[in-house]
This record gives structure tokens, sequence and C-alpha cells, in this order.
């Protein structure tokens, strides 16, 4: 009699264990189902997308929180907290209210240089590449999900788009040498190598800076970019240096906006033309959610395939992607090259290519507008 009770509590004890694992299962699947419904359904409200991004621990996050942000909207005046500051803010988790009052200091800092109310910054030249850095060129060509906006470029230009697109420089910056920095000190090791070997005893920052050339489609396409302030930034053994002490840890030509600068300088016949800025393969976290958050609030897609979505600079999305990581290297460039370029309007396209979305590779593409105006 014992067993037999024994049994029937284990059969209970089954059937109750079952029960339990397909209420939770069930409500797994229903879960899913509604984040389903509700990426399909239409695009999410903004406070929605902002909560779910806002570090409550971040008192500037919490100020920019705060700000009336409508996706879709122009509107140039960003009322924006003076706490709230380019470099420093270029650290995750970006929200996008601290992306766009980035990218509106950013823009202000182009208008400002455009007036003349802006000090003129170094120019460098191509002589300042052999303070610290090694170069190398080769051919290459660009993946094929660039191959819808090779095209647009190639009409932009009024030409022919071709049946296959042609062999492409690859230009490739590596920060491995000896520099002297911004005080003329000569810095033969920005931090101590992790490893131990006696021939090993210190590294430069290592970083690595590889861009594509495009003089016929006046473009530049960043394909990888880890410059030597991120790289100690990056550092976990030994742990990044203070950032007061990292300009003179650096080279003075450390920009992905002067890098590709000198080299477009170098290939193209015409400097001034230089239209196009564009991103390959974009990895960096932060930009990444900002361009999530866009897509979702804009066409309630988590991801989009070419021809993607495209914004003006006076829009908050447009500002928003200014104030990314992978985008403040354009407003920089306009700001040093104000002399030769010009004055410019922009424009940005977003986009992504993967398997069903599930991978998305994204990538964007600025567009340096001249004015109609001339």
């Amino acid at each position: 009699m014992a067993g037999k009770n024994d049994m029937n509590a284990r059969h209970q004890s089954r059937r109750t264990l079952s029960a339990t694992l397909a209420f939770v299962i069930s409500a797994s699947l229903l879960s899913i189902h509604s984040t389903y419904k509700y990426s399909k359904s239409g695009a999410p409200r903004l406070s929605t997308i902002i909560e779910s991004t806002h570090n409550p621990n971040d008192s500037k996050a919490h100020k920019a929180k705060s700000l009336p942000l409508p996706f879709g909207r122009d509107h140039s005046n960003v009322e924006c907290p003076n706490s709230v500051r380019v470099k420093r803010d270029l650290q995750p988790p970006l929200t996008y209210g601290r992306a766009v009052c980035i990218g509106n200091k950013l823009w202000n800092m182009v208008q400002d240089a455009y007036n003349g109310n802006r000090p003129k910054p170094k120019s460098f030249t191509i002589e300042d590449v052999d303070n610290g850095w090694t170069t190398d060129e080769n051919d290459s060509h660009l993946p094929d999900r660039w191959d819808d906006a090779y095209d647009l470029m190639v009409k932009s230009v009024g030409g022919e788009v071709p049946d296959h697109v042609p062999v492409i420089p690859l230009v490739e910056f590596r920060q491995d040498q000896p520099f002297h920095n911004a005080t003329g000190a000569l810095v033969t090791a920005s931090l101590p190598s992790i490893s131990s070997h006696p021939s090993c005893v210190k590294d430069t920052t290592l970083s690595l800076i590889q861009h594509w050339i495009l003089p016929d489609q006046n473009a530049i396409i960043a394909q990888y970019v880890n410059s030597p302030y991120n790289k100690l930034r990056s550092r976990n053994h030994p742990p990044p240096p203070p950032d007061a002490s990292l300009p003179n840890l650096v080279p003075p030509l450390h920009r992905l906006s002067d890098i590709a600068w000198l080299s477009w300088a170098e290939l193209s016949p015409a400097p001034h033309t230089l239209q196009y800025i564009g991103h390959d393969y974009i990895t960096n976290s932060d930009t990444r959610r900002i361009m999530n958050l866009i897509f979702r609030a804009s066409a309630g897609v988590d991801w989009m395939g070419w021809p993607g979505l495209e914004f003006g600079v006076e829009t908050w999305e447009g500002r928003a992607l200014l104030g990314t990581p992978n985008s403040g290297n354009v407003a920089w460039l306009l700001v040093a090259r104000v002399g030769v370029m010009g004055k410019r309007g922009l424009r940005v396209r977003i986009w992504a290519r993967g398997y069903e979305m599930l991978d998305p590779v994204p990538c964007l593409l600025w567009n340096m507008m001249v004015p109609e105006s001339g």
C-alpha cells in the first residue's frame, strides 16, 4: 500500500511539473508573439524608446530623457543641458536624447566654422603621417552590400553604372611607430605591453584605420576604424589611462577625419569635390543602438535593407545619427576643411544587410551636399 501511495505521489508530482512547464512555455510564446505583433503593427511610441535606453544612474541621460524629441519633425532648436559634452558622451550606453544633443553641438560647431566664429584647427599634411604611423595601400573591392550605394554615387556625378564595381584602393593606417606628441615629447610606448617577454615590454597604441578611396565617385568609405583614443580606452590589461593623460599618449594626427582626408587628397585630382563619407559594417554598439531605434520608430522594423531610410541633418533623426561615434568625423572634417570644401549641407542614409536580418550588417552614408545657392 505504501508503495502504491508513493507511486501515485510521483505521478501527481510529474503532472504538476508538466502543467507548470506548459504554463511557462505558453507565457513565453505569448510574449514572443506580442513582440512580433508589436514590431509589425507599427512603431512604438518615442517615450517607450527613450525609456528603454535610459540609464537611471546617469544624471546626463536623465536630463536628456526629459527632452521633447518627436521623430520626423523638422526643427533645428534642441535644448540640451550644458553638461552634455561631445567627447566624453561618446561612451556607452548612448541614449537617443544624448545622441541628439551631441549631434546638435557638432552641427553648431560646423555652423560656427562656416560663419568664421571658430578658431581654425590644425591643418595636417602628409608629412604628419611619418610621426607614428605606417601606411599601406592595396587594391580591393567594395562588399556587395554597397552595390546600390555605389550605383547611387556613380549617378550623382553623371557617370554610367558599370556591370561590375571596379577595383578600389583600400588605404591602411597603423599606429605602430614611436611619435612626438602634441607637446613635442617623444613617446616610444603609450601603454605597457600585455606580454611579459623582454623584447615586448611596451606598445604604441597599435590602432588601425582602413578606408576605401573612390576618387571618381567623390567618396570615402571607412572599412575599419579603431582610433588611438578608442584603442587606449578599450584596453583592459593593463587598465586604460585617465582621460586627462590621453592627449600625451597619442600622435597629434589621430582623428579619422584628418587621416581619411590626407588619403583622399593624395589620391583625388580634385580634393574639393569630396561629397560622400560612408561607414561599412558598423560594429559600434552605440551607433547600432541609435540606428535600430530610428528604424523601429520610423518604419516599425528592427532593420531595413537598401534603400533604407534617409534624413537631413535638420531632423531629429539626422541630429541623432550625427551624434553617434561613427559620424562625428563628418562634422570635424567639415570644420577642418571649410577653406577647401566650402559650406555644405548634410543628409544621411542608413541601411543594413543580413540573412533575413538575423545577423544585420549596418551601414551608413553621409552626403555632404553643396547648397543650391552655391
